[in-house]
């Protein structure tokens, strides 16, 4: 379980480095052309929701990590290959691992459930 977590967070590492490399603190906080928030913001916003997913998607009952973002959960195999992926039409807010099911609360309040092995939906 920690060799995915791990692989998850240094996949991550790199790409953050590769997006700040060269750039000045003024660039990092600069908002692009067209609107849209700097990356000084988006990545402090990717540093809060790494934490909470190492809080409520690791379970030794699973073979594979699950990774919520706003819009997606993927299930991250040790080998760093997705298992499954789900869309979510709205904004999740909360997920934990409840009763052998993966709880999604929506920002809007909505509760669904899926199987944390396979990401098929189940009743909540």
């Amino acid at each position: 379980m920690l060799q995915q977590i791990a692989l998850i967070y240094k996949l991550n590492n790199g790409v953050v480095a590769r997006t700040l490399d060269g750039l000045s603190d003024e660039e990092v906080w600069h908002s692009p052309p067209g609107g849209g928030y700097p990356i000084g913001w988006i990545l402090g916003h990717l540093a809060e929701y790494r934490t909470a997913m190492l809080a409520i998607l690791g379970s030794p009952r699973l073979a594979h990590v699950l990774v919520q973002s706003e819009i997606e959960t993927f299930a991250i195999e040790a080998d760093g290959t997705v298992g499954w992926r789900i869309a979510h039409s709205d904004v999740v807010s909360d997920a934990a691992l409840v009763g052998g099911r993966l709880v999604l609360t929506s920002y809007t309040g909505q509760v669904s459930a899926v199987d944390p092995a396979t990401g098929r939906s189940v009743a909540s």
